[in-house]
């Protein structure tokens, strides 16, 4: 029988937080057991051994998955090392289509399909076992991630130069003599050193620790050194390059200068007992394998990594476009295929796509971004540098593409909460449970048996999937709901969207706070620009009703809507060009008139939000207008808590201009002369109050 893990790692944060700086300590307690009494000492070397398979068990036994590998395992530190971004024959996982198996990721043997499944239970956020690239460049910057890399450099180099000053020649080491000493563990209170032919009156035991902590302290302080002249010097040259390419650089260049230090010098006992042609072709073949892995390494970058990640989900979503159009790329192509084409081509095609037009386009840019938010490999404060290029290319505008986020945040808000933990792994812990589920219940449920009745049958199962594969209970719901009928479904989409609108004309009616003349410039301009998100939400509510008809779930729906009185719904019933009145049904539309018409807003029951608190939580939202103007709404009624929004927005590491210019005019008080205060300006000139006079005359005729 299978066991279960007692414990769930994540809730574990000392060692999740902390786990490079024990991955080290492990690995230098290793190398300095070796050296005092494992390397010629055969029942040492096997209680070693013995001692690290039960601890590896044991760490699986309370925490499953890969737990040991990823976090406690000193060489889970050493592969970090040696394969960088990505290792000489990995796949590029981030290039493979979804649910792909990639690299060395956790999986099983499908008796039904005969193939491998995937088995990942999301034991760690940035698995390099599942891609390696993005593991790289998500633990870049972590803690401990430079003493790995540095310090390993010099544990290698202090292990080798150890035996010399152990024995004060080279032949003790080259010889190999240290791997078959006779009464080794006798030896560790004899002098440590001989240097200069003399022994110094220093245990082997002190020693040998003394050498290897001080060369991986030397490395890491000359490396930190390095690292910060060569940023200082490329800064003053390019004051845009990031610290971040700097530190991948460094990293390289110590991860190829240990790898053959190691793969020359480490195995040197072992090759002088070849002849010297193939200790020298040994040789060559380290510094050529190291050479090809630097050429493959060096010209990546985090950037260069997500713009292939977005490249490669916008393939994907311009393939479901080609067979819904039923297009034939063969003569288009010049018989090559989607696969084949570069980041650039790829825009180009979907620009000039016959008979795709500026929707499909859009859809299949929604669908990218949507993909690679999923996946974790953009995060939502990112987005708008990361993915500036592409929107270039398609010709996307600001207004499409904070329309196209408006969209996706109402559709699955989780994917735009800069607090949730989104990954590829989370993905693939929920679709292995996903499928796991479905092979225990599924055809019970297909037999007709009621799906309540399946819940308790398999109640035990389900559990027990759960606990494996940390599934929440909200998780679990969501599952559930996409193993019912069409019609439940839309009923749990409509629930989630009345609550949406709900929130959001409570927030808008909140932006109507009574305050000086100039604040409520500011307030209307959000409250304008939160009316297309209403307007959203309020017409894919109106698309559910057409297609429920006249249900009683449709009728539970409209009434709902009536009640929360969307002060756009009947600017949207009336609008000729989407033709509500036709596409609903007479007695729905009768419901919908009943208490709200063109001439008064319905009362709506209101969340306890604030003034206050609704700037901070438009601050989260992805129209840098609305970030902006919210910063400087919130200023002016509140200088203090403005200031603090200002000063940690300046701190995060990415912001649209706009607000970056809101949040410095903020904190160098300088009278806010910036492009919110001017666009306020205009707002209240005679003009453009003229032409909102015009507007709203307009609608009442």
């Amino acid at each position: 029988m299978k066991l279960k893990p007692r414990h769930k790692i994540k809730k574990n944060t000392w060692l999740t937080q902390n786990r490079l700086y024990l991955q080290f300590g492990l690995f230098y307690l290793g190398l300095n057991f070796r050296i005092l009494f494992v390397n010629a000492a055969g029942p040492a070397l096997g209680l070693f051994l013995l001692f690290t398979i039960l601890s590896a068990i044991t760490i699986v036994y309370l925490y499953g998955g890969r737990s040991w590998c990823h976090y406690v395992c000193p060489f889970g530190m050493v592969q970090m090392v040696f394969t960088g971004p990505r290792g000489l024959f990995g796949t590029k996982a981030h290039e493979a289509p979804p649910r792909s198996i990639t690299q060395s990721m956790c999986r099983t043997f499908n008796s039904k399909t005969g193939r491998d499944k995937i088995n990942c239970t999301g034991c760690n956020s940035g698995c390099m076992d599942i891609d390696s690239e993005k593991a790289y460049w998500h633990h870049l910057k972590k803690p401990g991630r430079k003493l790995v890399q540095y310090g390993y450099l010099g544990l290698v180099i202090g292990y080798i130069i150890y035996y010399r000053l152990y024995a004060g020649n080279w032949d003790y080491y080259f010889s190999g003599a240290w791997t078959h000493e006779a009464n080794q563990l006798s030896t560790i209170f004899n002098p440590g050193f001989y240097i200069l032919n003399q022994p110094i009156a220093i245990p082997k035991l002190i020693a040998a620790p003394l050498t290897l902590a001080a060369f991986a302290a030397i490395a890491y302080f000359i490396c930190i050194k390095i690292e910060k002249q060569i940023f200082s010097y490329l800064k003053r040259k390019d004051p845009g390059i990031s610290h971040e390419l700097v530190l991948h650089g460094v990293f390289t260049i110590c991860s190829f200068i240990a790898f053959n230090a190691f793969f020359i010098y480490g195995g040197r006992p072992e090759l002088m007992r070849l002849p010297a042609p193939l200790q020298q072709a040994w040789q060559c073949l380290i510094v050529l394998v190291s050479t090809l892995w630097l050429d493959r390494t060096w010209g990546r970058n985090a950037e260069l990594y997500r713009r292939e990640s977005l490249a490669s989900k916008l393939r994907g979503q311009l393939k479901k476009l080609v067979q819904k159009l039923q297009i034939d790329l063969t003569k288009l192509l010049e018989c090559r295929s989607l696969p084949q084409l570069k980041p650039d081509e790829l825009y180009l095609l979907v620009k000039v796509l016959p008979n795709a037009t500026k929707q499909d386009r859009l859809q299949v840019y929604k669908g990218a971004i949507k993909e690679v938010f999923e996946t974790g490999t953009i995060k939502t404060n990112s987005s708008f540098k990361i993915i500036q290029q592409v929107r270039e290319q398609l010709e996307i505008n600001d207004e499409e593409h904070n329309a196209v986020l408006t969209e996706v945040n109402i559709e699955d808000p989780i994917l735009l909460d800069p607090h949730q933990n989104l990954g590829y792994e989370n993905q693939l812990r929920i679709e292995s449970y996903r499928k796991a589920l479905e092979w225990q219940v599924w055809d019970l449920f297909q037999s007709g048996i009621p799906l309540f009745q399946v819940l308790e049958l398999k109640s035990s199962q389900i559990i027990a999937l759960k606990r494996d594969y940390s599934i929440t209970q909200q998780e679990s719901d969501r599952i559930f709901a996409k193993m019912l009928d069409s019609h439940g479904e839309l009923k749990r989409k409509s629930t989630a969207l009345l609550a949406q609108l709900q929130l959001w004309t409570a927030r808008y009616q909140t932006l109507k706070y009574q305050v000086s003349h100039h604040e409520a410039t500011v307030l209307a301009l959000l409250r304008s620009l939160l009316q297309p998100k209403l307007k959203l939400i309020t017409e894919q509510l109106l698309s559910i009703l057409e297609i429920q008809g006249v249900t009683p779930e449709a009728i539970n729906l409209a009434q709902g809507l009536t009640v929360l009185a969307n002060p756009l719904l009947p600017e949207i019933l009336q609008h000729r060009a989407s033709k509500w009145q036709q596409r609903l049904s007479p007695k729905v539309i009768a419901l919908l008139k009943a208490n709200c018409d063109s001439t008064q807003v319905c009362h709506v029951s209101m969340h306890s939000e604030g003034i206050i608190d609704v700037l901070k939580t438009l601050l989260q939202e992805p129209n840098p207008l609305t970030q902006a103007a919210s910063l400087y709404a919130l200023y002016r009624l509140d200088v203090r808590q403005g200031r603090e929004q200002a000063q940690y927005i300046l701190s995060s590491q990415f912001q649209n201009d706009l607000l970056q210019e809101t949040a410095e005019n903020i904190l160098k008080e300088i009278g806010l002369e910036g492009t919110i205060e001017k666009l306020l300006q205009l707002l209240e000139t005679d003009f453009f109050k003229s032409i909102a006079t015009l507007k709203i005359r307009l609608k009442n005729n």
